[in-house]
C-alpha cells in the first residue's frame, strides 16, 4: 500500500498537468521541457540555432586542445559555465546568533521571472567572440554582453555585503560569501594568493563596485551579441494564464503557468555531463556504483548564467541599500530587522507585480544561525528553518517551545495551512518524550542543539532500512 500510494499520487498529479497542457502525441515528462517548447514556439529552427548554437562544438576556430589551453576550459560551453551561479544566501555575520526585534521579510515575485521580463536586462545570443585584448572588450564593453576571466586579490569595502563565491577554488568553502581572498577556508594567510574567477557582466559590475581589487589580471573574455525583450511574449504570455486561473480558482492551470515560468532558464542551464547509479548485488548486499553517461547536447549555458547574475544583482542590491537593518538573504528574500513602519529604500512594494517585492510576513522577534538556518516567531508562532531538518524534528521542536502536554505518550502539534487552524497527533519514541520533557525557549535555537525525529537510511544486507538518529546543528 506504501508504494502504491507513492507511485498513484505522482500518476495522478500527472494526468491533471498533461490534461492542462492538452499533450496528446509526445506529452513532455518534465514541467521543465515542456517550458522550452512552449518557448521555442517563437523561433523558426533556423532562427533557434543563429540566437542559441551548441556552444559544447564551438572551440573559437581552433582546434579543441588549443582551445583548452588559451582559455582553460574544453570547450565554449565549459568555459560560461563556470560563471553558473544559483541565489545568494547570506546571513548577516554581525548578527548571526543574537535575538534580533521585530522582523520583516520581503519576497520578490517571481525573481527568475522578473530577471527575464525586464527590457533593461540584455540578454546574450549566438556564438561568442573570445579575446585575450583587454582593450577589445573595454571598447565594447557598453554594447556587447560578455563573460569575463580573471585573476586579482580582493577585499570588500565598508558599507558593502559580501556575494563572491568561488566553488571552483579549493581554498574558500564553496558555499561562503567571500569578504577577501587572502584568507583561506581554515583562517590561514594567504595575502599574495590571486584565485581565478569567471563572471558574467552584471556580476563582475557588481563585484568592481562593491570590492577593491588589486592586482588585477584579465585572462580572457567571451563576448557576445545581446537582446533586448527576449522572453516577453512568453513570460507575458504564462503571467496572463496564471492571472486568468487565479480568477477561475483553477489551481492546477495557476500552478502550471508558475511553474513554466520559473522553469524556462534552468531548462537552458542544463549540464550536458550525465551521473548516475548502478544498482548491482554483491552476494545479499546492495552496490551502488557511480557512472558517467554520454555527454548530452546543452541548450545555451549564456542565458541561464546571464539570468541567474540579473538575479543575485537585483537582490544584493537591495541588501546593500538597507544594510544598516539587513539580517538575512535567501534568493528572492530579504530580512530586514527594523521599526514597523520602515520603508525599504530602492525596492518597489507590490504584492503581485514582477520586479516588485511583497511583505510576505512580520514576526517579533528572529535568530540567524547561517545559510539556511533561523527562527523567526510571534508569540507561539514559530517559523523555523534548518538545512537538513526533517519535518517531524521541526514539530517536535515547535512543541517543545511551546510546552505543549505530553498525553498518553503523544503529542499534538498544530500549525496553520492556507488559513486554515490544522492539527497532527505525534507518537513519541522514547528518545523524543526525553526531548519534549523540557521546554525550550527560542535562545536554545543554537549551534549544537539536537532535536530526534530523524530518519537516516543505512545499507544492510538486503537492501537499506531508516534508522532513528538525533538532527544537530553545526
Amino acid at each position: 500500500k506504501y508504494i502504491t500510494n507513492d507511485i498513484l499520487v505522482p500518476k495522478e498529479a500527472l494526468e491533471e498537468f498533461l490534461s492542462e497542457i492538452e499533450a496528446t502525441r509526445n506529452p513532455p515528462l518534465t514541467i521543465s521541457q515542456y517550458a522550452l517548447a512552449q518557448f521555442k514556439q517563437g523561433f523558426t529552427k533556423e532562427l533557434w540555432d543563429r540566437y542559441f548554437p551548441n556552444l559544447a562544438d564551438f572551440w573559437a576556430g581552433l582546434d579543441p586542445e588549443e582551445f583548452e589551453n588559451l582559455y582553460g576550459s574544453k570547450n565554449a560551453d565549459a568555459y560560461i559555465r563556470k560563471s553558473y551561479m544559483g541565489g545568494w544566501c547570506y546571513a548577516n555575520e554581525r548578527y548571526t546568533g543574537i535575538k534580533n526585534g521585530f522582523t520583516k521579510v520581503y519576497d520578490c515575485n517571481s525573481l527568475y521571472p522578473s530577471m527575464m521580463r525586464e527590457h533593461q536586462n540584455l540578454m546574450p545570443i549566438g556564438f561568442p567572440i573570445f579575446t585575450k585584448s583587454q582593450m577589445e572588450l573595454a571598447n565594447v564593453m557598453k554594447e556587447k554582453f560578455f563573460f569575463i576571466r580573471f585573476k586579482c586579490r580582493f577585499t570588500l569595502k565598508n558599507g558593502y555585503l559580501p556575494f563572491l563565491q568561488l566553488k571552483h577554488d579549493y581554498n574558500y568553502r564553496q558555499n561562503e560569501n567571500l569578504k577577501t581572498s587572502k584568507r583561506d577556508l581554515y583562517g590561514h594567510d594567504i595575502e599574495f594568493y590571486k584565485p581565478e574567477i569567471t563572471l558574467a557582466k552584471p556580476m563582475f559590475l557588481l563585484f568592481a563596485k562593491c570590492y577593491h581589487i588589486e592586482d588585477f589580471e584579465f585572462l580572457d573574455a567571451a563576448i557576445f551579441d545581446q537582446e533586448e525583450g527576449l522572453f516577453d511574449y512568453h513570460i507575458d504570455r504564462f503571467k496572463k494564464m496564471k492571472f486568468d486561473a487565479e480568477k477561475e480558482k483553477n489551481v492546477v492551470k495557476r500552478n502550471v503557468a508558475k511553474l513554466v515560468m520559473n522553469a524556462t532558464y534552468g531548462k537552458f542551464g542544463k549540464n550536458p555531463e550525465n551521473h548516475f547509479k548502478l544498482l548491482s548485488m554483491d552476494g545479499q548486499e546492495v552496490i551502488y556504483e557511480d557512472t558517467e553517461g554520454e555527454e548530452s547536447k546543452p541548450v545555451y549555458i549564456p542565458i541561464a548564467s546571464a539570468i541567474t547574475a540579473y538575479a543575485r544583482r537585483f537582490t544584493v542590491k537591495a541588501a546593500i541599500l538597507n544594510a544598516p537593518y539587513f539580517r538575512y538573504s535567501d534568493t528572492d528574500s530579504v530580512h530586514l530587522c527594523c521599526d514597523p513602519d520602515y520603508q525599504p529604500k530602492g525596492m518597489v512594494i507590490h504584492d503581485t507585480e514582477l520586479s516588485c517585492w511583497k511583505e510576505e510576513s512580520t514576526a517579533e522577534n528572529s535568530i540567524f544561525l547561517r545559510q539556511k538556518t533561523y527562527i523567526e516567531y510571534t508569540g507561539n508562532d514559530y517559523d523555523v528553518k534548518a538545512c537538513g531538518l526533517p519535518d517531524r524534528s521541526k514539530k517536535l521542536f515547535i512543541e517543545s517551545l511551546r510546552g505543549t502536554e505530553i498525553i498518553n505518550g503523544t503529542v499534538t502539534h498544530k500549525y496553520k495551512k492556507k488559513g486554515q487552524e490544522l492539527e497532527e497527533v505525534l507518537t513519541l519514541s522514547e528518545n523524543e518524550l526525553d526531548f519534549m520533557s523540557i521546554q525550550r525557549i527560542p535562545e536554545d535555537f543554537k549551534v549544537g542543539l539536537s532535536i530526534p525525529g530523524n530518519l537516516l537510511p543505512k545499507k544492510v544486507i538486503g537492501g537499506v532500512v531508516l534508522n532513528e538518529v538525533d538532527f544537530t546543528i553545526k
